[in-house]
């Protein structure tokens, strides 16, 4: 083997490392993008289930206060009777989160750096981790309050009281909404009325008898004056019965919240155990599926 060979071999050898290492880099990259976007769709997902949540054990309290029950709720939960709803741990959601980006295709990786986008995804993933651990313990709040009005028996009047305190809020919202609104217009006023001021200052300025009042400012020099320079899990028995509040869809990932956004449909007889998810106006979906009810 002649040396001008071996040096051609050589080169060769290092150019097939070369490249194999920014194959590698180039798939590090690509994976590392695939889970910050499903770290974003988690964020984007969680946060009106969390909304939703919020709202829907602001109501339930309303209820259970209302008919004078929040002293037999408290004893209720102190007895730990409630059965846990069942949760995803966070790992177990983002897998189901990679395995949906998968399903969109080719990644557009966002960056060439890829130490900002590793830290990126370890930032995000403790985000989102606290976010999932808020939506689960919520979830969990509601779950004993649902086991406390089914052992009542006053499910049913729950959610045919819904419609009502939402009215109320919302009228008190709007309420607060134009409060909010006339004292912001009240202060812009005044600030309109400070500028409205100091333009009108500024334009006296030139047609004045050249009397200086020498206030110093701040920032060195006096007011008028020639000096200034400056310029100015626990497991899960489930609960009893087969009715919607006993099912899955109640209080789980998928539970479209009727109680708090209106009911898509009832039965004949008006009841409010007929659900028809197909139909709901909360939920984003491009494509319905078959319209059914649900019961269990």
């Amino acid at each position: 083997m002649t040396h001008a060979f071996r040096c051609l071999l050589l080169a060769g050898m290092v150019l097939v490392t070369g490249s194999q290492v920014m194959a590698q880099t180039d798939q590090a990259m690509q994976n590392l993008q695939l889970e910050l976007n499903a770290l974003n769709s988690m964020t984007d997902t969680i946060g009106p289930m969390v909304g939703d949540a919020k709202q829907r054990l602001a109501q339930m309290q309303a209820f259970i206060k209302e008919k004078n029950l929040t002293g037999e709720y408290s004893s209720f939960k102190a007895a730990d009777n409630a059965p846990q709803k069942p949760s995803l741990t966070f790992m177990q959601a983002y897998n189901e989160a990679i395995k949906a980006e998968k399903l969109k295709g080719t990644v557009t990786v966002s960056t060439k750096d890829l130490g900002l986008l590793s830290r990126e995804v370890d930032a995000t993933t403790s985000m989102v981790k606290q976010s999932w651990a808020n939506l689960n313990s919520k979830r969990q709040d509601v779950a004993e309050m649902t086991a406390f009005l089914n052992d009542k028996g006053m499910m049913n009047d729950y959610t045919a009281w819904g419609p009502t305190y939402q009215a109320e809020q919302k009228k008190i919202a709007k309420q607060n909404a134009a409060k909010e609104q006339a004292a912001w217009d009240a202060k812009q006023k005044k600030i309109n009325a400070a500028y409205n001021e100091l333009q009108k200052r500024w334009d006296y300025l030139g047609y004045s008898t050249g009397l200086d009042y020498n206030y110093p400012v701040s920032q060195g020099g006096t007011y008028g004056g020639s000096g200034d320079t400056q310029g100015i899990s626990r497991g899960s028995t489930g609960y009893s019965g087969s009715n919607y509040y006993s099912g899955s869809y109640w209080n789980g990932y998928y539970d479209p919240y009727y109680d708090v956004h209106g009911y898509p449909r009832r039965d004949a007889a008006g009841s409010v155990d007929s659900w028809n998810r197909a139909e709901s106006h909360h939920r984003r979906e491009s494509t319905p599926t078959a319209a059914s009810s649900v019961k269990g």
